[in-house]
């Protein structure tokens, strides 16, 4: 090696990342932005040559020597020789040592990271921490963590990945990766990336590093870290708040709304335009909402169950509502002017606004019997109107009646609620006794007798939907179609009748658009679409 260059690498080699170095002690917290707008970055901004604070010890131990408490050399004996230094991959182009370029990109979850050393000598960089820009789209850029299925190596300083080229030597390196841009297109295989000139911002390198030494955590655990910029939602994987660890992700689910289909896979949110893009929301959501006023979710977030709103594209990409507790509602809809109403169990809150305190929607009853369950539907959200369906338990056990009382008094019954989502009251429309399962949606208000026939409710009256076969339940409401269950498989049906229309047998999570009425559901290896206009089912990758 030349003089010259001896020294490049000798100056870059004293601005090696020493991570870890700057633990925070046990039980600190880092300091994240909160509010109503989409988080900056929180992190304290490392100094030159200094890695961000990891909001957790590392659980990778160094390799033991006299420094931390191992076994001191016998006499004679040679200390154990430290790991060579590893340049990050940014300050080795800038000096260039090397060529970097991403391409083949699974989504946002991996890219092949091509890296050649373009120096005449060995070349130890640090391929944690850094990110990837798109040169060929507009897609997301891409954090990157560490190589697939590799172990990082002996004594390698907590928060890093070192990788060893010899000179002139090209690699390829398959690496995970995390999704910077919520909102985004998701990366296609023909996208190629470039690495970008400055390190990401702090809270994003504290969270790519910290899954370098937690490895076992999932991608999607790693990325709500990621793109919230909020490193404090890592302790909950590392003995903080949450124990038992990273939160569960939700079971895999498809929703659709005006031909954009959303699936929720292992708690990353994507999405599917009629174009054939597909985006990236966020990663720690339980359900997503989208409606004509926008997308929302319910997700994870540090303050439990939060509630956030999704922008299409555009900035800010997200934002925090507001919190929800520890547990959280089953489903939120939203009413003109900011209001929503949730689901909670049997029972119904309002919220006026997204800062207002909760209050309890009353269901004026004419029985005193106890809500068992509760589902909402939107019937026309732009006007404020829903339907919430209430099954009340029987009132009384056997015997404490007399025999003049007759059985449907004390038999289970729903009742149908008229909602103003504006002003969160109720209306009491219908009390059925002779129901078995109860469904709305655009089209109206549905029902299955005990007998197994269809109806519609019409105002307060039932008006039979003609069908010749027996039914058990109504799954799903649309504009102009249902989806219902019967005869050991599930059917999509005419809201005013017609020839039913058999789903495959592995068919589940089955949904309606309620604008479009494609009916979409998941089966054993991918999403699919039935349009509402009739023809091919369509096939759509859940990733």
């Amino acid at each position: 090696m030349s003089s010259t260059r001896s020294r490049a690498v000798g100056a870059l080699g004293v601005l090696v990342l020493v991570v870890g170095a700057l633990a925070v002690p046990a039980g600190a917290r880092v300091a994240r932005a909160d509010g109503p707008t989409a988080p900056g970055p929180v992190a304290p901004a490392p100094g030159a040559g200094v890695g961000p604070v990891i909001p957790t010890p590392p659980s990778r131990p160094a390799a033991p020597g006299v420094a931390d408490g191992g076994p001191a050399p016998q006499d004679g004996g040679a200390a154990p020789v430290p790991a060579p230094a590893a340049i990050p991959l940014d300050r080795a182009v800038a000096a260039g040592l090397l060529d970097v370029r991403g391409e083949a990109p699974g989504s946002y979850q991996s890219v092949l990271l091509v890296l050649t050393n373009r120096s005449r000598e060995p070349l130890t960089v640090d391929v944690a921490g850094r990110h990837l820009r798109p040169t060929t789209s507009g897609c997301q850029r891409l954090g990157l963590a560490f190589p697939v299925g590799a172990t990082t190596p002996a004594g390698a300083p907590a928060g890093t990945f070192p990788v060893r080229l010899e000179a002139g030597e090209r690699r390829e390196v398959r690496m995970n990766t995390c999704c910077m841009d919520a909102g985004k297109p998701c990366p296609r295989e023909q996208d190629r990336f470039e690495l970008a000139a400055t390190p990401p911002p702090a809270a994003v390198e504290v969270a790519l590093r910290w899954w370098v030494d937690h490895p076992t955590a999932s991608q999607g655990f790693v990325n709500a870290a990621v793109w919230q910029r909020d490193p404090a939602l890592l302790a909950r994987g590392e003995g903080g708040a949450d124990a038992s660890g990273p939160p569960r992700p939700a079971p895999t689910s498809v929703v659709s709304h005006r031909g954009v289909v959303y699936v929720v896979d292992g708690g990353a949110l994507t999405s599917l335009d009629r174009e054939g893009v597909r985006r990236f929301h966020a990663t720690g959501v339980r359900s997503a909402l989208p409606g004509d006023a926008g997308l929302l979710a319910l997700a994870d977030g540090v303050d439990g169950v939060e509630l956030w709103r999704f922008g299409e594209t555009g900035d800010p990409p997200w934002m925090k509502l507001r919190g929800l507790g520890a547990a959280g509602p089953e489903q939120v809809l939203e009413g003109p002017g900011g209001a929503f109403v949730m689901r909670r169990g049997p029972g119904l809150a309002y919220l006026a606004d997204r800062l207002a305190p909760e209050v309890e929607v009353g269901l004026r009853s004419r029985s005193a019997a106890t809500a068992t369950s509760a589902r909402l539907a939107a019937v026309d959200p732009a006007k404020g109107r829903a339907v919430a369906i209430v099954h009340r338990a029987g009132q009384g056990a056997a015997g404490a009646f007399t025999s003049a009382q007759g059985l449907h008094e004390r038999a289970p019954t729903v009742e149908v609620f008229d909602l103003d989502l504006r002003k969160g009251t109720a209306a009491l429309r219908k009390t059925l006794w002779s129901a078995r399962d109860v469904a709305a949606g655009p089209a109206g208000v549905f029902l299955v007798t005990f007998a197994g026939s269809l109806a519609r409710l019409d105002g307060e009256r039932t008006v039979p939907v003609p069908t010749d076969r027996a039914w058990e339940a109504v799954e799903a409401v649309g504009a102009r179609r249902l989806v219902v269950a019967g005869e050991g498989g599930r059917w999509v049906l005419d809201a005013r009748g017609g020839r039913p229309v058999a789903l495959p047998a592995d068919a589940v999570g089955v949904a309606i658009d309620p604008v479009t009425d494609d009916v979409v559901w998941i089966a054993a290896d991918a999403v699919r679409r039935c349009p509402g206009a009739g023809g091919a089912v369509e096939t759509i990758p859940i990733r």
